[in-house]
């Protein structure tokens, strides 16, 4: 816990082969890593039985701040149910 800073706003663009794709969010949590580094970005989820199709929004969400910051991993954890979700 001491590593995790709370509640980050995330904004960026990355090009596509059509257009640019802007992305704005606030990440629920980052990791600093030993070196000082962001190392993972997670967001808290408060569903109690998401269904598939949640699931795969809330990984894409997460994929665009990691895709947006250069963070390597990141997570999407359910805090009622306690289930952890990689991404990507």
């Amino acid at each position: 816990r001491p590593r995790l800073v709370p509640e980050l706003p995330v904004y960026g663009s990355i090009e596509d082969d059509c257009c640019e794709l802007a992305t704005f969010g606030i990440v629920d949590a980052l990791c600093i890593g030993e070196d000082g580094k962001p190392e993972l970005v997670i967001d808290w989820k408060s569903d109690v039985n998401p269904s598939g199709e949640a699931l795969d929004h809330y990984r894409s969400q997460v994929l665009r701040y990691l895709e947006v910051t250069g963070i390597p991993k990141g997570m999407v954890v359910f805090v009622t149910s306690g289930k952890l979700f990689s991404v990507p």
